[in-house]
């Protein structure tokens, strides 16, 4: 990383220059940052400058005797004269732009562009970033004896979350600090100490839930937002109803396919899944399969609550467009009996609890669902044809130390400029969050697109001429002017 250091900090006062860095003070920062100019090649050759900022911020702000964490962000110069655009990323998980830069054709894609529009800062997760990572031991692998009950595997995982909670805060971690709302300061240290009174928000999924969050907050700093796989405050446990019409959206584009007439003639896919979960749960089946970690044989015993993990496919998920064809080929193989796949997939799930990253475990049970929906999420997990959140069975959340209340989960009133996007594929964040969204911006230009994944707005931009320079325009101007409200996507490529 070529070029000279700028450490900005800020106490009120100047301090004196030294030979190896110059010192200076940003109009209402305050924060410690640093400043650090970075040049990247391509083997494409594309050449691209931009600065990597590192700033420290308190763990937990409620907190006057708080640790300190030290975020990374990036910056891309850009358009001066127009509100300068944070991109939040989805996950919750975003570990810093630095891998993502070393991909070529990545910078190309997803930032130059918007460069045209204004200048970009992209601020990595707390938690999961350089320097401030919250990584939970790995799990052990189970024998398939010890977790064949939901019993059993909730206890799992939630022995595996707790013993990653207490490991760390026996290290003086404050976990209540891990939330999205701590997150909307982080943005707003950012920008004031870059000395952006006002800027725009790009956000999707999770992205969009921390840009919600920061609108709704500092209203007066946001000159408007361009939100997409909308996920509100309340959406953070999906409705298992709601993401089975998304499904069964997809389903009814896979029936009408002409390629797939032998996996159709028996009906529409999702009814005939259904079926046989419901043929499953009367007479649950031994399954012949393998084990994934060793590759050994193994015998597995499947209800059809147990294939309600695999609606979504036993291969890759329905996450990505791109992915829906093999979502119909996965489908194929279990309708016509085959369910080995499905059982080595099964397997994942039960055998070693997926619990990564302590700060993922907090954002998540910090946002939460209300009573209400915690009332909703309970009854439709028997009559949903897909399972629920992962935190939601175990309760981890019950007895973790993050939860922002009822009061960050309520509908809220914004005015701030909005444009949001959503696919009506979408299975991640589902396509009924949409309305909700809508609800809360008395000024929004809404884009429905047609097909769409979790990632539609990028399949709108790859698949529409002219899409992402309305979305350009929109950035620089505000205007929706050229803005469609419904993007057909081209037919899923079943074959």
């Amino acid at each position: 990383m070529a070029g000279r250091v700028i450490i900005i900090w800020v106490f009120g006062v100047l301090l004196a220059a030294c030979a190896a860095r110059s010192e200076v003070v940003s109009a209402g920062a305050a924060r410690p940052m640093t400043l650090e100019p970075v040049s990247r090649d391509y083997p494409s050759g594309t050449e691209i400058a931009y600065e990597i900022g590192t700033i420290v911020v308190p763990e937990n702000r409620g907190r006057p005797d708080s640790r300190d964490l030290s975020l990374q962000f990036h910056r891309f110069s850009g358009n001066a004269d127009v509100p300068p655009i944070y991109i939040l990323r989805g996950g919750p998980g975003f570990r810093g732009l630095e891998n993502d830069l070393e991909r070529d054709g990545y910078y190309g894609f997803y930032l130059e562009p918007y460069r045209e529009a204004a200048e970009i800062v992209v601020i990595e997760h707390r938690g999961f970033g350089v320097d401030n990572a919250l990584p939970c031991a790995e799990q052990p692998v189970a024998e398939l004896a010890d977790v064949d009950t939901a019993a059993e595997r909730n206890a799992r995982y939630r022995n595996a979350a707790f013993e990653c909670r207490d490991a760390y805060m026996d290290k003086g971690v404050d976990l209540s600090g891990y939330t999205v709302m701590q997150m909307v300061h982080d943005v707003i240290d950012v920008a004031d100490a870059l000395g952006h009174d006002r800027f725009q928000i790009m956000g999707s999924s999770f992205g969009s839930h921390w840009g919600m969050a920061v609108a709704r907050s500092y209203p007066s700093r946001v000159a408007r937002v361009a939100l997409s796989a909308l996920e509100g405050p309340d959406h953070t446990f999906d409705m298992p109803l709601e993401k089975e019409a998304s499904i069964r959206r997809l389903g009814a584009e896979a029936n009408a396919a002409s390629g797939l007439a032998d996996l159709t003639k028996r009906g529409a896919i999702v009814d005939q899944f259904a079926a046989l979960i419901a043929r499953t749960n009367r007479e649950p089946v031994v399954v012949a399969s393998t084990d994934p970690w060793t590759d050994e044989p193994v015998t597995i015993t499947l209800s059809g609550d147990d294939l309600k993990e695999v609606t979504q496919g036993f291969s890759r998920g329905t996450t990505w467009g791109f992915l829906f064809p093999r979502w119909a080929e996965d489908m194929r193989i279990m309708l016509d009996g085959d369910l080995s796949g499905a059982a080595r997939r099964i397997q994942y799930v039960w055998r070693r609890p997926t619990v990564d990253n302590a700060a993922w475990i907090s954002l998540e049970c910090a946002s939460g669902a209300s009573a209400a929906r915690r009332e909703l999420l309970a009854a439709q997990t028997a009559t949903a044809l897909v399972g629920n959140h992962e935190l939601f069975g175990p309760d981890v959340c019950a007895d973790w130390p993050a939860d922002l209340g009822a009061s960050y989960r309520a509908d809220f009133a914004s005015d701030v400029p909005a444009l949001l996007m959503h696919g009506t594929f979408d299975t991640s964040a589902p396509y009924a969050n949409a309305a909700g969204v809508r609800s809360y911006f008395s000024d929004h230009h809404f884009v429905e697109i047609r097909g769409g994944s979790h990632g539609a707005n990028i399949e709108a931009i790859e698949q529409q001429p002219g899409f992402q320079a309305a979305l350009i325009r929109w950035l620089q101007s505000g205007s929706a002017d050229s803005l469609p409200e419904v993007v057909e996507l081209e037919p899923v490529d079943w074959l």
